[in-house]
Formats: structure tokens, C-alpha cells, sequence
């Protein structure tokens, strides 16, 4: 069985995450041709020409494809000779940062994409450094970095040293010492090179091309044994047969005939229902594991489950170990940008696997400078550059777990116009009783 790995494309907008990640697709061949035709008359009747068909392929919504920028993360499968890949193609636009982080979120690995030439010139922008700091906070350990659109600057291998140059000093300057050593590709989305094969016209910088450091990427380990856990993304009625949830396993395995429960559900604990069939991509599924995306066909319904109450970000565990809606939580933040001072009552979006609620923080303790771990005084305030124990009340339902016992369901970065904090769940005050 090839192991399974989930590689999020992420960088500021305008760098060619789109091009790359829909060109590797169509390349590798998992992309219908007649599809692709229509694309590209898609592209031309929309001005965007050239390598337009290549973006359209993971930029599938008639909005994002008018306005030429990604708007929300879409999942797209690819098997190599190594991999089972899942490629998210996440927004680098400011306004839609929210999708790029449920997006890492769900991510094994990146592609870090700049644009080599405006990287070089002018340094790691606002967006592309928000974007280091989501990966990071969301524990993308397995990164490669993507100086793109090569073809523009006519290879020069200069540009590409000076963007390098860039992205490493910016991953100095953010504490993000983990990606120290990690592989830096010349790539030409419009042209190819460098993307499935090793450089060509970029030959003086080595390697195996993208796709090639791809397949090298181990795959983590998978909780596969672990209490059931898969996060929701979206939801389905089917008239007669039942409620179909969408999303990723992120611990333990769930099988046909499975009983399960989804939490937060509005008014109770959790709902309760049964799995009467798993497909993804119209393929049928005896099960999925950790780390597998996959639609879930729920029957037997509780009374009173309906699908319009199951959200974006809820969660579904097994009914033997139901998560649980958290009434607070504790957790350990680092502030990492804030125009002023975080107060008690400061109440943020709260970004979590696919959810997103405002939490209002409060009891501040064991405050310290970040990365030394140096005591400091508690001033009652929390400001850029230190972190501290915090308390975090939901304003709206929310299912959390402390990261020690599901990684992916107890991350989280706090967003307020801007990523101002990151942190880590550590212990929950569930709202009902388990």
C-alpha cells in the first residue's frame, strides 16, 4: 500500500501555486484530456490564455476563475509511482487567509511558492510571511519551497539565490528553524521546467524537480489504532438515504456499520447516527484510515438530526469516545503580530482543523519571552514576542482536543485582520457531561 501524504500548495497571491499544482496534476495524468479542453476554452473566453487552463484545474468555481485568484481550498488526488498524494491548492490573497489555514490544517507537507523575481527584489512579503506562520502553527513539519516563474527572469540563477536569500532570512526572523535544510526547487509553472522533471533550463540548480522532492518526503506516522476522529468540511442532504458528511480521518479508522456521533450539535452533546456507506471521488470504500479523505453516508439518524445543523468544522468521532463541545479550553499562544497589546476579554477568530469561531481570552499566566522560554512579569497584557497560558471562550459551538492526544484537532491560530497569535489546546471543560 503506498503511503499517503496531503501537500497543501501555499504562498502569497500571484506567486503561481495554482499553475504549478494544476500542472503536475495534468502531467501525471489526473486529469481527463476532455476536461482539460474545455478548461482551456474556459481560460481564453475568460482572457486568461497560455497556462489559465493549468490554474482552472484546481481553481474550479466560476468565481475564482473570473477574478483570477484562488478563494477557498480545494482537495485534488494524485498517485505517483511512490505517493498517494492529496494536493490542496489553498488562497494567498489577504481577504481568504481563513481558507488558507484550514487548508494546512489538513496538510502533511507544503509547497511553499514565491514568485523568484518580486522575492528577490523586494524580500518575503506580508502574505507570503502570514502563510510561513500558519504552516508552521498548524505543525506542517515537511516543507519544499517553489521559487517560481523562473521563465520571467530568463533563468537567471542570481534571481533565484537572491529569493532564496529572502525566504531564509524570513524563516530566521519567524523562529521557523525546523525548515532549516529543506529543498529549494527553480521551477517554471508556465513552461514546466523544473515541475515533474529535474531542471533543465534551470540546470545549474540540481536536484530532482518538485514532483521528484515530493515523492522523497517520508510520510508521517498515522494514528491509525487511535480513537476515531474526522474532521467535517462539508455536508450533504440525500433525500431517502440519509446525511453525507465530507472531510479527513485524522485519527483511527471508520468502517461501514460503524455507529458514530457528530459534536457540536446545537442543544445536546453529540448526534447520533450510523455509516452506511464510505466513497470518495464516486469510488466505493470499505473504510477509510488517519490521514485518507472521505464522504460518509450516515443512516439510522437520531431523531432531530438534520444536515443543515452540521457545520463546516464540526467533528465526527466514534460513539464509544465521542469528542466533546468545549464550554473553555486551556491553552499555551505565542503573540507573533499585534498593532498594540493583547488584553483580558480580547476576543479573535479562533482558526481550528476547519473551524472558526471568535474566542474571548482571558487568565493570563507563566508569561515568557518566546523561543528563550525567560520568565517575565505578568503586566496583565500580552504583546508581540512573548507567549503565555491563557483561558479561551468559545462564542459559538466548537469541538477541540488537546493537541497531546490529537495534534490536528488542538492547533490553532488566532486571527484578528491578521494572524496575531498561534498556540496549542492543553486541556478542555467540556459544555455536557461525557
Amino acid at each position: 500500500v503506498k503511503p499517503v501524504v496531503s501537500v497543501i500548495f501555499a504562498g502569497p497571491q500571484g506567486s503561481g501555486k495554482s499553475t504549478l499544482a494544476g500542472r503536475i496534476l495534468y502531467e501525471r495524468g489526473a486529469v481527463d484530456e476532455g476536461d482539460f479542453s474545455r478548461m482551456k476554452r474556459h481560460a481564453r473566453a475568460l482572457g486568461r490564455g497560455g497556462t489559465g487552463a493549468f490554474a482552472f484545474i484546481t481553481d474550479t468555481t466560476l468565481e475564482s476563475r473570473e477574478r483570477g485568484l484562488t478563494v477557498e481550498a480545494s482537495v485534488h488526488d494524485l498517485e505517483t509511482e511512490r505517493r498517494r498524494f492529496y494536493f490542496i491548492d489553498a488562497p494567498g490573497h489577504a481577504g481568504y487567509v481563513k481558507h488558507a489555514a484550514s487548508g494546512a490544517a489538513a496538510a502533511d507537507a507544503a509547497v511553499a511558492a514565491f514568485d523568484a523575481a518580486e522575492t528577490a527584489r523586494s524580500g518575503v512579503s506580508a502574505e507570503g510571511r502570514e502563510h510561513l506562520v500558519l504552516l508552521g502553527a498548524m505543525g506542517v513539519g515537511r516543507v519544499v519551497f517553489a521559487m517560481t516563474k523562473m521563465d520571467a527572469c530568463g533563468y537567471s540563477s542570481e534571481v533565484y539565490d537572491g529569493a532564496r536569500e529572502a525566504v531564509e532570512r524570513a524563516l530566521s526572523e519567524l523562529g521557523l528553524r525546523e525548515w532549516q535544510g529543506a529543498a529549494y526547487v527553480p521551477v517554471s509553472g508556465a513552461e514546466g521546467d523544473g515541475v515533474t522533471c529535474a531542471p533543465a533550463k534551470a540546470g545549474w540548480g540540481g536536484g530532482r524537480g518538485l514532483v521528484g522532492e515530493l515523492e522523497a518526503l517520508e510520510a508521517p506516522e498515522r494514528d491509525e489504532g487511535g480513537r476515531f476522529r474526522m474532521t467535517i468540511m462539508r455536508t450533504f442532504n440525500m433525500p431517502g438515504e440519509g446525511i453525507v458528511v465530507s472531510g479527513q480521518v485524522v485519527s483511527g479508522r471508520v468502517r461501514v456499520g460503524d455507529a458514530v456521533c457528530i459534536a457540536p450539535y446545537p442543544g445536546q452533546a453529540v448526534a447520533r447516527a450510523e455509516v452506511g456507506s464510505i466513497e470518495w471521488r464516486r469510488r466505493a470504500k470499505d473504510g477509510a484510515s488517519a490521514g485518507e479523505f472521505a464522504g460518509v453516508l450516515l443512516t439510522n439518524l437520531e431523531a432531530g438530526l438534520a444536515a443543515r445543523k452540521i457545520k463546516k468544522g464540526f467533528v465526527a468521532g466514534g460513539a464509544d469516545s465521542p469528542p466533546a463541545e468545549a464550554e473553555r479550553f486551556r491553552a499555551r499562544i505565542r503573540v507573533v503580530d499585534h498593532p498594540s497589546r493583547i488584553h483580558e476579554g480580547y476576543t479573535p477568530y479562533l482558526h481550528c482543523h476547519q473551524a472558526a469561531v471568535p474566542c474571548a481570552l482571558s487568565g493570563f499566566e507563566d508569561v515568557r519571552e518566546a523561543f528563550t522560554g525567560k520568565p517575565l512579569a505578568n503586566e496583565g497584557y500580552l504583546r508581540p514576542g512573548v507567549e503565555a497560558a491563557v483561558w479561551a471562550a468559545p462564542a459559538a459551538p466548537l469541538a477541540i482536543e488537546s493537541a497531546s492526544e490529537f495534534p490536528r484537532l488542538g492547533r490553532f491560530v488566532l486571527r484578528d485582520g491578521r494572524t496575531v497569535a498561534v498556540g496549542e489546546c492543553v486541556e478542555v471543560v467540556p459544555r455536557f457531561a461525557r
